[in-house]
Protein backbone atom coordinates (compact mmCIF):
# COMPACT_ATOMS: atom_id res chain seq x y z
CA UNK A 1 0.00 0.00 0.00
CA UNK A 2 3.04 2.46 0.69
CA UNK A 3 4.23 2.53 -2.73
CA UNK A 4 0.84 2.61 -4.40
CA UNK A 5 0.19 6.11 -1.44
CA UNK A 6 4.09 7.48 -2.79
CA UNK A 7 2.97 6.90 -6.75
CA UNK A 8 -0.73 8.31 -6.32
CA UNK A 9 0.81 10.99 -4.28
CA UNK A 10 3.38 12.28 -6.34
CA UNK A 11 0.64 12.70 -9.15
CA UNK A 12 -1.69 14.08 -7.21
CA UNK A 13 0.79 16.52 -5.00
CA UNK A 14 1.42 17.55 -9.37
CA UNK A 15 -2.73 18.19 -9.88
CA UNK A 16 -3.08 19.94 -6.80
CA UNK A 17 -0.32 22.08 -7.55
CA UNK A 18 -1.29 22.82 -11.31
CA UNK A 19 -4.75 23.25 -9.10
CA UNK A 20 -2.84 25.91 -7.15
CA UNK A 21 -1.28 27.73 -10.43
CA UNK A 22 -4.98 28.33 -11.88
CA UNK A 23 -6.02 29.86 -8.54
CA UNK A 24 -2.97 32.12 -8.57
CA UNK A 25 -3.50 32.50 -12.46
CA UNK A 26 -7.47 33.50 -11.02
CA UNK A 27 -6.03 36.12 -8.40
CA UNK A 28 -3.48 37.71 -10.71
CA UNK A 29 -6.18 38.36 -13.83
CA UNK A 30 -9.23 38.78 -11.39
CA UNK A 31 -8.17 39.01 -8.23
CA UNK A 32 -11.34 39.29 -5.86
CA UNK A 33 -14.05 40.72 -8.11
CA UNK A 34 -17.73 39.63 -9.55
CA UNK A 35 -15.54 37.42 -11.80
CA UNK A 36 -13.51 35.25 -9.94
CA UNK A 37 -16.85 35.22 -7.35
CA UNK A 38 -18.93 33.62 -10.41
CA UNK A 39 -15.71 31.27 -11.79
CA UNK A 40 -15.23 30.20 -8.22
CA UNK A 41 -18.67 28.78 -7.63
CA UNK A 42 -18.31 27.23 -11.46
CA UNK A 43 -16.00 25.26 -10.51
CA UNK A 44 -17.29 24.32 -7.20
CA UNK A 45 -20.04 23.06 -8.66
CA UNK A 46 -17.96 21.08 -11.57
CA UNK A 47 -15.67 19.58 -9.01
CA UNK A 48 -18.95 18.49 -6.41
CA UNK A 49 -20.50 16.83 -9.06
CA UNK A 50 -17.55 14.80 -10.21
CA UNK A 51 -16.84 14.26 -6.55
CA UNK A 52 -20.66 12.95 -6.81
CA UNK A 53 -19.40 9.97 -8.70
CA UNK A 54 -15.81 10.06 -7.96
CA UNK A 55 -16.05 8.88 -4.07
CA UNK A 56 -20.10 8.27 -4.11
CA UNK A 57 -21.14 6.20 -7.10
CA UNK A 58 -18.39 5.47 -9.43
CA UNK A 59 -16.28 4.67 -6.42
CA UNK A 60 -18.48 3.18 -3.77
CA UNK A 61 -20.24 0.81 -6.25
CA UNK A 62 -17.55 0.07 -9.26
CA UNK A 63 -14.85 -0.30 -7.08
CA UNK A 64 -15.41 -3.13 -4.85
CA UNK A 65 -17.66 -4.43 -8.10
CA UNK A 66 -14.41 -3.82 -10.24
CA UNK A 67 -12.14 -5.25 -7.86
CA UNK A 68 -14.63 -8.91 -7.65
CA UNK A 69 -14.75 -9.23 -11.30
CA UNK A 70 -10.84 -8.35 -11.99
CA UNK A 71 -10.54 -11.23 -9.73
CA UNK A 72 -12.59 -13.46 -11.63
CA UNK A 73 -10.31 -12.31 -14.64
CA UNK A 74 -13.80 -10.86 -16.22
CA UNK A 75 -12.83 -7.21 -16.51
CA UNK A 76 -14.91 -6.84 -19.73
CA UNK A 77 -18.16 -7.23 -17.35
CA UNK A 78 -16.73 -4.54 -15.13
CA UNK A 79 -16.39 -2.36 -18.56
CA UNK A 80 -20.28 -3.30 -19.27
CA UNK A 81 -21.76 -1.97 -15.46
CA UNK A 82 -19.68 1.47 -16.57
CA UNK A 83 -21.00 1.44 -19.77
CA UNK A 84 -24.31 0.87 -18.61
CA UNK A 85 -24.09 3.61 -15.39
CA UNK A 86 -22.68 6.09 -17.74
CA UNK A 87 -26.13 5.66 -20.05
CA UNK A 88 -28.18 5.60 -17.08
CA UNK A 89 -26.69 8.99 -15.72
CA UNK A 90 -26.86 10.67 -18.76
CA UNK A 91 -30.60 9.69 -18.93
CA UNK A 92 -31.49 11.02 -15.75
CA UNK A 93 -29.30 14.13 -16.08
CA UNK A 94 -30.67 15.13 -19.45
CA UNK A 95 -33.58 16.82 -18.00
CA UNK A 96 -31.34 18.73 -15.91
CA UNK A 97 -29.38 19.98 -18.24
CA UNK A 98 -32.03 20.97 -20.34
CA UNK A 99 -33.72 23.12 -17.59
CA UNK A 100 -30.73 24.34 -16.57
CA UNK A 101 -30.37 25.97 -20.63
CA UNK A 102 -33.75 26.29 -21.02
CA UNK A 103 -34.49 28.29 -17.75
CA UNK A 104 -31.29 29.82 -16.68
CA UNK A 105 -32.83 32.71 -14.58
CA UNK A 106 -34.76 30.30 -12.67
CA UNK A 107 -31.48 28.03 -12.02
CA UNK A 108 -29.33 31.38 -11.25
CA UNK A 109 -31.74 32.22 -8.76
CA UNK A 110 -31.78 28.47 -6.92
CA UNK A 111 -27.98 28.25 -7.00
CA UNK A 112 -26.68 32.00 -6.22
CA UNK A 113 -29.27 33.36 -4.57
CA UNK A 114 -27.25 35.81 -2.53
CA UNK A 115 -26.09 37.54 -5.91
CA UNK A 116 -26.95 40.99 -7.27
CA UNK A 117 -27.94 41.16 -10.83
CA UNK A 118 -24.98 41.71 -12.23
CA UNK A 119 -23.11 38.38 -10.78
CA UNK A 120 -26.38 36.38 -12.14
CA UNK A 121 -26.12 37.37 -15.51
CA UNK A 122 -22.17 36.73 -15.45
CA UNK A 123 -23.54 33.13 -13.92
CA UNK A 124 -25.98 32.95 -16.33
CA UNK A 125 -23.78 33.49 -19.42
CA UNK A 126 -21.15 30.97 -18.25
CA UNK A 127 -23.91 28.09 -17.82
CA UNK A 128 -24.12 26.88 -21.37
CA UNK A 129 -20.14 26.25 -20.95
CA UNK A 130 -20.66 24.95 -17.70
CA UNK A 131 -22.95 22.23 -18.74
CA UNK A 132 -21.04 21.08 -20.97
CA UNK A 133 -17.69 20.58 -18.62
CA UNK A 134 -19.79 18.90 -16.12
CA UNK A 135 -21.17 16.15 -18.29
CA UNK A 136 -17.71 16.01 -19.88
CA UNK A 137 -16.54 15.04 -16.37
CA UNK A 138 -19.20 12.95 -14.97
CA UNK A 139 -18.11 10.31 -18.21
CA UNK A 140 -14.80 10.70 -16.83
CA UNK A 141 -15.39 10.25 -13.18
CA UNK A 142 -17.28 6.54 -14.05
CA UNK A 143 -13.89 5.68 -16.00
CA UNK A 144 -12.57 6.67 -12.79
CA UNK A 145 -13.75 4.55 -10.71
CA UNK A 146 -13.16 1.68 -13.26
CA UNK A 147 -9.52 2.61 -12.81
CA UNK A 148 -9.37 2.76 -9.44
CA UNK A 149 -11.11 -0.73 -9.03
CA UNK A 150 -7.50 -2.00 -11.51
CA UNK A 151 -5.31 0.37 -9.64
CA UNK A 152 -4.44 2.05 -11.96
CA UNK A 153 -4.60 5.73 -10.17
CA UNK A 154 -2.40 7.78 -11.65
CA UNK A 155 -4.25 8.33 -15.32
CA UNK A 156 -7.21 10.19 -13.31
CA UNK A 157 -4.52 12.58 -11.47
CA UNK A 158 -3.30 13.04 -15.01
CA UNK A 159 -6.49 14.46 -16.55
CA UNK A 160 -7.19 16.56 -12.73
CA UNK A 161 -3.97 18.47 -14.34
CA UNK A 162 -4.81 18.73 -17.57
CA UNK A 163 -8.14 20.38 -16.44
CA UNK A 164 -6.41 22.70 -14.04
CA UNK A 165 -3.29 23.69 -16.96
CA UNK A 166 -5.68 23.82 -19.55
CA UNK A 167 -7.87 26.95 -17.71
CA UNK A 168 -4.93 28.45 -16.18
CA UNK A 169 -3.41 28.73 -19.31
CA UNK A 170 -6.55 30.33 -20.66
CA UNK A 171 -6.93 32.72 -17.97
CA UNK A 172 -3.23 33.59 -18.18
CA UNK A 173 -2.64 34.38 -22.03
CA UNK A 174 -6.46 35.65 -22.70
CA UNK A 175 -7.86 36.43 -19.11
CA UNK A 176 -7.20 40.15 -19.42
CA UNK A 177 -8.75 40.69 -23.22
CA UNK A 178 -11.22 38.34 -22.62
CA UNK A 179 -12.30 38.06 -19.03
CA UNK A 180 -14.72 35.34 -18.29
CA UNK A 181 -14.93 33.90 -21.59
CA UNK A 182 -10.72 32.86 -21.69
CA UNK A 183 -11.46 30.93 -18.31
CA UNK A 184 -14.56 29.28 -19.38
CA UNK A 185 -13.18 27.80 -22.71
CA UNK A 186 -10.35 26.64 -20.72
CA UNK A 187 -12.84 24.79 -18.40
CA UNK A 188 -14.57 23.40 -21.67
CA UNK A 189 -11.01 22.28 -23.19
CA UNK A 190 -9.53 20.47 -19.93
CA UNK A 191 -12.39 18.49 -19.05
CA UNK A 192 -12.13 16.97 -22.69
CA UNK A 193 -8.55 16.71 -22.01
CA UNK A 194 -9.63 14.59 -18.93
CA UNK A 195 -12.00 12.53 -20.61
CA UNK A 196 -9.84 11.59 -23.21
CA UNK A 197 -6.83 10.78 -21.08
CA UNK A 198 -9.00 8.38 -18.40
CA UNK A 199 -10.49 6.81 -21.85
CA UNK A 200 -7.13 6.23 -23.36
CA UNK A 201 -6.23 4.39 -20.38
CA UNK A 202 -8.94 2.28 -20.12
CA UNK A 203 -8.50 1.20 -23.59
CA UNK A 204 -4.61 0.01 -22.32
CA UNK A 205 -6.34 -2.21 -20.30
CA UNK A 206 -9.04 -3.78 -22.61
CA UNK A 207 -11.83 -1.98 -22.50
CA UNK A 208 -13.23 -1.63 -26.14
CA UNK A 209 -16.10 1.18 -26.44
CA UNK A 210 -19.35 -0.29 -27.37
CA UNK A 211 -23.10 0.44 -27.72
CA UNK A 212 -24.30 0.32 -23.98
CA UNK A 213 -27.71 -0.30 -22.72
CA UNK A 214 -30.03 0.41 -20.04
CA UNK A 215 -30.24 -3.01 -19.11
CA UNK A 216 -27.94 -5.22 -17.53
CA UNK A 217 -28.00 -8.51 -15.39
CA UNK A 218 -26.28 -6.72 -12.35
CA UNK A 219 -28.55 -3.54 -12.78
CA UNK A 220 -31.08 -4.54 -9.76
CA UNK A 221 -27.97 -5.06 -7.67
CA UNK A 222 -26.74 -1.99 -8.62
CA UNK A 223 -29.50 0.50 -8.13
CA UNK A 224 -29.95 -0.89 -4.74
CA UNK A 225 -26.37 -0.02 -3.70
CA UNK A 226 -26.07 2.85 -5.84
CA UNK A 227 -29.05 4.66 -3.67
CA UNK A 228 -27.21 5.16 -0.60
CA UNK A 229 -23.21 5.84 -2.29
CA UNK A 230 -25.58 8.87 -4.22
CA UNK A 231 -26.97 9.93 -0.86
CA UNK A 232 -23.52 9.98 0.60
CA UNK A 233 -21.71 11.34 -2.51
CA UNK A 234 -24.23 14.10 -2.77
CA UNK A 235 -24.97 14.83 0.84
CA UNK A 236 -21.24 15.56 1.14
CA UNK A 237 -19.83 16.92 -2.16
CA UNK A 238 -22.52 18.70 -3.27
CA UNK A 239 -25.58 19.72 -0.84
CA UNK A 240 -22.46 20.58 2.13
CA UNK A 241 -20.70 22.75 -0.78
CA UNK A 242 -23.54 24.68 -1.88
CA UNK A 243 -25.42 25.02 1.24
CA UNK A 244 -22.19 26.69 2.48
CA UNK A 245 -21.24 29.28 -0.49
CA UNK A 246 -25.20 30.22 -1.25
CA UNK A 247 -24.65 31.29 2.46
CA UNK A 248 -21.53 33.28 1.81
CA UNK A 249 -23.46 34.82 -1.56
CA UNK A 250 -24.44 37.56 1.08
CA UNK A 251 -21.09 38.99 2.14
CA UNK A 252 -19.49 40.92 0.45
CA UNK A 253 -18.02 40.52 -3.27
CA UNK A 254 -14.97 38.95 -3.52
CA UNK A 255 -15.39 36.65 0.04
CA UNK A 256 -16.10 33.61 -2.18
CA UNK A 257 -12.75 34.09 -4.79
CA UNK A 258 -11.24 34.62 -1.00
CA UNK A 259 -12.93 31.10 0.50
CA UNK A 260 -11.85 29.60 -2.81
CA UNK A 261 -8.71 30.99 -2.81
CA UNK A 262 -7.37 29.44 0.89
CA UNK A 263 -9.02 26.09 0.06
CA UNK A 264 -7.06 25.42 -3.32
CA UNK A 265 -4.00 26.55 -1.07
CA UNK A 266 -4.66 24.48 1.53
CA UNK A 267 -5.69 21.18 -1.05
CA UNK A 268 -2.29 21.00 -2.12
CA UNK A 269 -2.04 19.17 1.46
CA UNK A 270 -5.37 17.51 0.55
CA UNK A 271 -4.11 15.79 -2.58
CA UNK A 272 -1.93 13.40 -0.04
CA UNK A 273 -5.05 12.68 1.63
CA UNK A 274 -7.37 11.76 -1.38
CA UNK A 275 -4.02 9.43 -2.31
CA UNK A 276 -4.43 7.53 1.02
CA UNK A 277 -8.14 7.22 1.31
CA UNK A 278 -8.26 5.94 -2.43
CA UNK A 279 -5.93 3.41 -1.97
CA UNK A 280 -6.82 2.70 1.55
CA UNK A 281 -10.34 1.84 -0.08
CA UNK A 282 -9.13 -0.55 -2.37
CA UNK A 283 -6.99 -2.01 -0.19
CA UNK A 284 -10.07 -2.02 2.79
CA UNK A 285 -12.11 -3.96 0.65
CA UNK A 286 -9.72 -6.51 -0.64
CA UNK A 287 -9.78 -7.12 3.51
CA UNK A 288 -12.92 -7.36 4.32
CA UNK A 289 -13.38 -9.29 0.94
CA UNK A 290 -11.34 -11.93 2.40
CA UNK A 291 -13.38 -13.11 4.98
CA UNK A 292 -11.41 -12.93 7.85
CA UNK A 293 -13.47 -12.22 10.28
CA UNK A 294 -13.34 -8.55 12.29
CA UNK A 295 -9.97 -8.97 13.26
CA UNK A 296 -8.26 -8.25 10.05
CA UNK A 297 -10.60 -5.60 8.99
CA UNK A 298 -10.04 -3.33 12.63
CA UNK A 299 -6.35 -3.98 12.29
CA UNK A 300 -6.18 -2.78 8.89
CA UNK A 301 -8.54 0.38 9.98
CA UNK A 302 -5.92 0.62 12.76
CA UNK A 303 -2.67 0.93 11.01
CA UNK A 304 -4.60 2.98 8.30
CA UNK A 305 -5.69 5.72 10.76
CA UNK A 306 -2.07 5.71 12.58
CA UNK A 307 -0.66 6.33 9.02
CA UNK A 308 -3.04 9.39 8.31
CA UNK A 309 -2.51 10.82 11.70
CA UNK A 310 1.68 10.29 11.45
CA UNK A 311 1.60 12.39 7.90
CA UNK A 312 -1.35 14.20 8.77
CA UNK A 313 -1.18 15.76 12.38
CA UNK A 314 2.24 17.78 11.78
CA UNK A 315 1.29 18.48 8.48
CA UNK A 316 -1.34 20.57 9.57
CA UNK A 317 0.51 22.01 12.42
CA UNK A 318 3.70 23.05 9.63
CA UNK A 319 0.52 24.49 7.69
CA UNK A 320 -1.35 26.63 10.24
CA UNK A 321 2.18 28.14 11.05
CA UNK A 322 3.18 28.83 7.51
CA UNK A 323 -0.24 30.41 6.21
CA UNK A 324 0.38 34.21 5.92
CA UNK A 325 3.66 33.72 4.09
CA UNK A 326 2.13 30.99 1.99
CA UNK A 327 -1.13 32.99 1.04
CA UNK A 328 1.46 36.57 -0.25
CA UNK A 329 3.65 34.25 -2.20
CA UNK A 330 0.55 32.68 -4.09
CA UNK A 331 -1.65 34.97 -4.46
CA UNK A 332 -0.16 38.49 -3.01
CA UNK A 333 -0.55 39.62 -6.48
CA UNK A 334 -4.21 40.12 -6.80
CA UNK A 335 -4.91 40.71 -3.39
CA UNK A 336 -1.95 42.34 -1.84
CA UNK A 337 -2.82 45.45 -0.17
CA UNK A 338 -6.38 44.56 -0.03
CA UNK A 339 -9.06 43.40 3.23
CA UNK A 340 -9.26 40.05 1.31
CA UNK A 341 -5.77 38.45 1.66
CA UNK A 342 -6.58 38.57 5.49
CA UNK A 343 -9.94 36.83 5.02
CA UNK A 344 -7.82 34.45 2.97
CA UNK A 345 -5.20 34.22 5.57
CA UNK A 346 -7.92 33.35 8.15
CA UNK A 347 -9.80 30.90 6.55
CA UNK A 348 -6.69 28.81 4.96
CA UNK A 349 -5.85 28.36 8.56
CA UNK A 350 -8.97 27.13 9.68
CA UNK A 351 -9.01 24.61 6.23
CA UNK A 352 -5.15 23.46 7.22
CA UNK A 353 -6.69 22.73 11.32
CA UNK A 354 -9.23 20.56 9.25
CA UNK A 355 -6.49 18.47 7.07
CA UNK A 356 -6.28 16.01 10.00
CA UNK A 357 -9.49 15.30 11.18
CA UNK A 358 -10.88 15.30 7.69
CA UNK A 359 -7.99 12.75 6.41
CA UNK A 360 -9.25 10.63 9.54
CA UNK A 361 -12.61 10.86 8.66
CA UNK A 362 -12.01 10.22 4.75
CA UNK A 363 -11.10 6.46 6.42
CA UNK A 364 -13.53 5.93 8.54
CA UNK A 365 -15.78 7.43 5.94
CA UNK A 366 -14.48 4.86 2.77
CA UNK A 367 -14.13 2.27 5.60
CA UNK A 368 -18.27 1.87 5.71
CA UNK A 369 -18.88 1.11 2.11
CA UNK A 370 -15.21 -0.99 1.94
CA UNK A 371 -16.96 -2.90 5.08
CA UNK A 372 -20.38 -3.30 3.56
CA UNK A 373 -22.13 -0.47 5.59
CA UNK A 374 -23.45 2.05 2.80
CA UNK A 375 -26.09 3.11 4.46
CA UNK A 376 -23.84 3.89 7.26
CA UNK A 377 -21.80 5.75 5.02
CA UNK A 378 -24.94 7.85 4.20
CA UNK A 379 -26.38 8.60 7.69
CA UNK A 380 -21.97 9.74 8.56
CA UNK A 381 -22.69 11.89 5.40
CA UNK A 382 -25.90 13.44 6.34
CA UNK A 383 -23.95 14.11 10.32
CA UNK A 384 -21.07 15.86 8.41
CA UNK A 385 -23.23 17.79 6.13
CA UNK A 386 -25.85 19.07 8.52
CA UNK A 387 -23.09 19.92 11.02
CA UNK A 388 -20.75 21.80 8.87
CA UNK A 389 -23.95 23.93 7.31
CA UNK A 390 -24.90 24.35 10.85
CA UNK A 391 -21.81 25.84 12.13
CA UNK A 392 -21.66 27.80 9.10
CA UNK A 393 -24.95 29.25 9.06
CA UNK A 394 -24.59 30.23 13.77
CA UNK A 395 -20.56 31.50 13.05
CA UNK A 396 -21.19 33.65 9.57
CA UNK A 397 -23.08 36.73 11.66
CA UNK A 398 -19.92 37.27 13.89
CA UNK A 399 -17.23 35.21 12.59
CA UNK A 400 -18.18 36.18 8.02
CA UNK A 401 -16.45 34.29 5.41
CA UNK A 402 -14.24 32.59 8.07
CA UNK A 403 -17.33 30.92 9.25
CA UNK A 404 -17.05 28.70 6.62
CA UNK A 405 -14.13 27.10 6.98
CA UNK A 406 -14.78 27.41 10.57
CA UNK A 407 -17.79 25.58 9.75
CA UNK A 408 -16.31 22.18 8.18
CA UNK A 409 -14.03 21.99 10.68
CA UNK A 410 -16.89 21.29 13.74
CA UNK A 411 -18.26 18.90 10.73
CA UNK A 412 -15.54 16.82 10.73
CA UNK A 413 -14.69 16.60 14.25
CA UNK A 414 -18.56 15.25 14.74
CA UNK A 415 -18.95 13.74 11.97
CA UNK A 416 -15.39 11.56 12.97
CA UNK A 417 -17.07 10.71 16.43
CA UNK A 418 -20.49 9.57 14.44
CA UNK A 419 -18.37 7.09 12.26
CA UNK A 420 -16.48 5.82 14.96
CA UNK A 421 -19.73 4.72 16.29
CA UNK A 422 -21.15 3.26 13.12
CA UNK A 423 -18.17 1.04 13.16
CA UNK A 424 -18.34 -0.35 17.08
CA UNK A 425 -18.04 -3.73 16.42
CA UNK A 426 -15.21 -3.02 14.99
CA UNK A 427 -13.64 -0.42 16.93
CA UNK A 428 -14.09 -1.10 20.73
CA UNK A 429 -12.47 0.42 23.78
CA UNK A 430 -9.14 -1.27 23.72
CA UNK A 431 -8.53 0.25 19.57
CA UNK A 432 -10.13 3.99 21.07
CA UNK A 433 -7.23 3.20 23.74
CA UNK A 434 -4.65 2.13 21.74
CA UNK A 435 -5.35 5.24 18.98
CA UNK A 436 -5.41 7.97 21.77
CA UNK A 437 -2.08 6.90 23.02
CA UNK A 438 -0.68 7.17 19.65
CA UNK A 439 -2.20 10.87 19.71
CA UNK A 440 -0.73 11.12 22.95
CA UNK A 441 2.59 10.20 21.40
CA UNK A 442 2.73 12.48 18.37
CA UNK A 443 2.14 15.77 20.99
CA UNK A 444 5.65 16.18 21.75
CA UNK A 445 7.38 15.76 18.78
CA UNK A 446 4.96 18.35 17.26
CA UNK A 447 5.27 20.90 20.10
CA UNK A 448 8.52 21.03 19.71
CA UNK A 449 9.12 21.25 15.75
CA UNK A 450 6.38 24.22 16.11
CA UNK A 451 8.71 25.51 18.85
CA UNK A 452 11.82 25.60 16.97
CA UNK A 453 9.89 26.53 13.89
CA UNK A 454 8.59 29.72 15.16
CA UNK A 455 11.94 31.22 16.40
CA UNK A 456 12.98 31.33 13.06
CA UNK A 457 13.13 35.35 11.41
CA UNK A 458 12.34 36.43 8.55
CA UNK A 459 15.31 37.08 6.28
CA UNK A 460 15.97 40.48 5.30
CA UNK A 461 17.62 39.12 1.77
CA UNK A 462 15.52 40.45 -1.58
CA UNK A 463 11.87 41.63 -2.24
CA UNK A 464 8.96 40.82 0.06
CA UNK A 465 8.11 37.41 -2.33
CA UNK A 466 11.77 36.49 -1.60
CA UNK A 467 12.05 36.65 1.95
CA UNK A 468 8.70 35.06 2.22
CA UNK A 469 9.26 31.92 0.64
CA UNK A 470 12.97 31.90 2.47
CA UNK A 471 11.19 32.26 5.37
CA UNK A 472 9.23 29.35 4.62
CA UNK A 473 11.31 27.22 3.31
CA UNK A 474 13.38 27.93 6.41
CA UNK A 475 10.80 26.72 9.29
CA UNK A 476 9.53 23.99 6.80
CA UNK A 477 13.12 22.66 7.66
CA UNK A 478 13.35 23.69 10.86
CA UNK A 479 10.00 21.59 11.67
CA UNK A 480 10.63 18.61 9.30
CA UNK A 481 14.28 17.76 10.68
CA UNK A 482 13.07 18.52 14.47
CA UNK A 483 9.90 16.01 14.78
CA UNK A 484 11.87 13.52 12.48
CA UNK A 485 14.65 13.11 14.99
CA UNK A 486 12.30 13.27 17.90
CA UNK A 487 10.30 10.62 15.85
CA UNK A 488 13.57 8.35 15.44
CA UNK A 489 14.73 9.19 18.73
CA UNK A 490 11.12 7.80 20.23
CA UNK A 491 11.42 4.69 18.02
CA UNK A 492 7.73 5.59 16.71
CA UNK A 493 6.80 2.94 14.01
CA UNK A 494 5.69 4.76 11.25
CA UNK A 495 8.84 7.09 11.30
CA UNK A 496 10.91 3.44 11.68
CA UNK A 497 8.93 2.01 9.01
CA UNK A 498 9.43 5.29 6.52
CA UNK A 499 13.13 4.91 7.36
CA UNK A 500 12.92 0.80 6.68
CA UNK A 501 11.58 1.81 2.91
CA UNK A 502 14.21 4.56 2.37
CA UNK A 503 17.15 2.39 3.55
CA UNK A 504 15.57 -0.47 1.26
CA UNK A 505 15.06 2.33 -1.63
CA UNK A 506 18.79 3.12 -1.74
CA UNK A 507 20.12 -0.17 -0.89
CA UNK A 508 17.91 -1.57 -4.27
CA UNK A 509 19.00 1.49 -6.75
CA UNK A 510 22.70 0.47 -5.11
CA UNK A 511 22.33 -2.76 -6.63
CA UNK A 512 20.73 -1.77 -9.84
CA UNK A 513 23.14 0.67 -10.59
CA UNK A 514 24.95 0.40 -13.48
CA UNK A 515 28.75 -0.91 -12.35
CA UNK A 516 31.57 1.10 -14.25
CA UNK A 517 33.72 -1.17 -16.58
CA UNK A 518 37.46 -1.30 -15.78
CA UNK A 519 39.55 0.54 -17.93
CA UNK A 520 42.10 -1.64 -20.07
CA UNK A 521 45.37 0.39 -20.73
CA UNK A 522 47.46 -1.33 -23.73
Amino acid sequence: MTRAVAALAGVMLLAAIAGAAREIATASVFGASRESDVLALLLLYLESVSSVIIYGVGGYVLVPITVRLAAEGNKREAFAVMECMILWSGALCLPLAAAALIFPDGVSKLLVSGFGRIERDLFIAALPVGVVSVGLVVVGSYMMGVLQGLREYNAPAWGRVALSVSMAAGIWCCGHRFGLAAALIGMAIGAAAQTIIQAVSLSRLGWTPSIPSLRHPMLRTLLRTALPCLLSGATIYLLMSAWQRSLATSLPTGSIASIHYAFRAANIASSLTMAVATVAFTELSQVFSAKNGKRAPAEALQSTLRSVLFMFWPLAALLCLISEDLANVLFGSGLRGSAFMAVTITCQRWFTASLAPSAALGILHRALPAFGRLWGAAAASCVWTVSAVMGTFLLMPSRGAASVPMGFFAGCMVACIFSFWQLRDLVDAEFLRELGRYVCKLVLPIAAALAAAWFIPSPRIGGEITGRILHLVSQSLAFGSVFGVLCILMREPESMRLVSQILSAASWFRRHAPSESPCVVR
